[in-house]
């Protein structure tokens, strides 16, 4: 007899387990971030309907949530002058997503994020508070609830004769700070995604293009001598120390800092000119020093830091007493004896530790100082510390993703107490974090193939098992798009599991500006027309 527990609807109860655990699900999934400069997205996303089917479907694949595109090159005009423009481009009709766009008027620049509905709050294309910055398709940002994201599209400043390119790079990195400052103070946390532009480190970058202090390079006067220069020394050998001083003075005088590139055109003197047989031998693989038998250049790098098939103009003077270059008593040396002497494995590493950014020094201070002063996390240096040669960015016309040449300018940076909380290293990168590692990453194990040097700088096609191998367990890191897709990679950041709340999208005008809906035909706004039984 004691009362009864009310009736329920079986079907009822189920539903309302599916939905909690289904909403339970959703909070313990794991959230990626990605970025991706697609160098034109009308170009990227006819590669992604011939090889993945749809947009959708490739987002699904790569288990995104939201992806920071920079470089779409698309107008406002495009994407609001007729539904279908703007649906074929992912500005609506994306099932399950919402996107949110900044354009400039011309259709250079832009920036485009990508997000599945129920995590955006709000969004403004023109965030920074400067018109003409603004107007520049420059910055996107969009509002999760528990961060504000910045998505961004850094100036470059390649070919700058007169140095206007970085007065406004400067003057839109500050004006970008400056709104991440604001946004602090008014109690949010920031995450800054995008191509910067910048290489942070010269671990970022090729190490024959960071720049070297040449007393540090002289085990004696070094300012901090370290087991790395120490090594390099040993390498040389004495003799082979005091060969290098005066390689490097009869090349470049008494300049204070050199390019990589330039003290290794220096050590090639030194393997040329030895006169000293047993000297040779400790610079070269034991294994390979007989097999010295043709010339060696040590060419100027390119744009890309590459370093060029063209000769050195090597001096014909001596590094050692008594030895002349071209002369019965100098030793030649093949190009990659000399590349992979442990000598100048030694110098690499010695670059890599002391040497500095080849990046403008203004640009390299700011982001510092945005890491450093203002307390964000480079996500990728953080969570992979020992990755080594793990580029975003290659020139396409040099093959320079072939041989790994690149650039790491594409960052995910998140405010420290978010990250310390909700960062997540995830599953290991591709391949090991080697340089070898990284090369067979970024050519998906020499299955990509580098164009032919035949004039025609056509990427060359691949399997489509090639095409699937970029989609891996989410992770952060780094996701290897296909070089037919752009010239860059996408990098990526796995946050937990509810790190954003569910969010009611608001619909005002700074997120209508920015994101683009279906235009209601003249036939919508009329009534349907009553049928023959409503008729009176």
């Amino acid at each position: 007899g004691g009362p009864q527990a009310p009736s329920m609807d079986t079907t009822d109860s189920k539903a309302s387990v599916t939905n909690s655990q289904a909403a339970a699900s959703a909070e313990s999934k794991p959230l990626l971030l990605g970025c991706w400069n697609v160098a034109g997205w009308e170009a990227t996303l006819k590669y992604i309907s011939l090889h993945h089917a749809s947009l959708s479907a490739f987002l699904d694949k790569h288990q995104l949530d939201i992806i920071c595109l920079q470089e779409m090159k698309v107008t406002k005009l495009k994407l609001s002058e007729h539904n279908a423009a703007a649906q074929k481009l992912g500005a609506h009709g994306l099932d399950g997503w919402e996107s949110y766009w900044s354009c400039s008027p011309k259709g250079f620049n832009g920036c485009t994020t990508f997000v599945r509905k129920g995590l955006t709050r709000r969004a403004d294309a023109a965030p920074l508070g400067q018109p003409a910055l603004d107007a520049e398709g420059r910055c996107v940002l969009t509002d999760h609830g528990s961060f504000v994201l910045l998505n961004v599209y850094v100036h470059s400043t390649g070919g700058d004769t007169d140095g206007s390119r970085k007065a406004k790079k400067m003057e839109f990195l500050n004006a970008l700070r400056a709104k991440m400052v604001r946004l602090r103070a008014a109690g949010r946390t920031v995450c800054l995604a995008g191509d910067l532009n910048i290489v942070l480190r010269v671990a970022d970058g090729p190490w024959k293009l960071a720049s070297v202090r040449v007393p540090s390079l002289r085990l004696g006067e070094a300012d901090h001598p370290t087991e790395t220069l120490g090594a390099f020394h040993q390498a040389i050998g004495r003799d082979g120390a005091r060969a290098l001083a005066a390689a490097l003075e009869r090349r470049y005088g008494l300049r204070e800092r050199l390019r990589g590139h330039e003290v290794f055109a220096a050590l090639g003197d030194v393997f040329a000119a030895s006169a000293d047989a047993s000297a040779e031998i400790a610079l070269l693989p034991p294994s390979e020093a007989a097999a010295s038998s043709t010339s060696t250049t040590a060419g100027a790098p390119d744009s890309d830091g590459a370093v060029s098939k063209k000769s050195s103009g090597r001096s014909s003077a001596p590094a050692v007493p008594g030895a002349q270059v071209g002369s019965s008593s100098a030793r030649s040396i093949p190009p990659e004896l000399l590349r992979d002497s442990p000598a100048v494995q030694a110098l690499r590493r010695v670059v890599l530790e002391l040497g500095e950014s080849c990046s403008d020094k203004d640009a390299v201070a700011w982001l510092r100082s945005v890491i450093d002063e203002d307390g964000m996390v480079d996500t990728f240096s953080a969570l992979r510390p020992h990755a080594e040669g793990r580029f975003t960015c290659w020139d396409q016309y040099k093959n320079g993703r072939y041989a790994n040449c690149g650039r790491r300018i594409d960052y995910i940076l998140l405010d420290k107490p978010l990250f310390e909380s909700s960062a997540l290293a995830g599953p290991p990168l591709v391949e090991a974090e080697d340089e070898a590692g990284a090369r067979r990453a970024a050519t998906s194990n020499g299955r990509w193939l580098p164009a032919p040097w035949s004039g025609s700088s056509e990427l060359q096609e691949a399997p489509q098992p090639t095409h699937d191998s970029q989609f891996v367990p989410p992770h952060s890191g780094i996701i290897y798009t296909a070089p037919l897709a752009s010239d860059h990679v996408a990098v990526s950041l796995l946050l937990r599991g509810g790190t954003i709340p569910p969010q009611t999208l608001e619909l005002d005008d700074t997120t209508r500006a920015c994101s683009f809906r279906p235009q209601r035909s003249i036939a919508s706004f009329f009534g349907q027309k009553p049928s023959k039984s409503q008729k009176v």
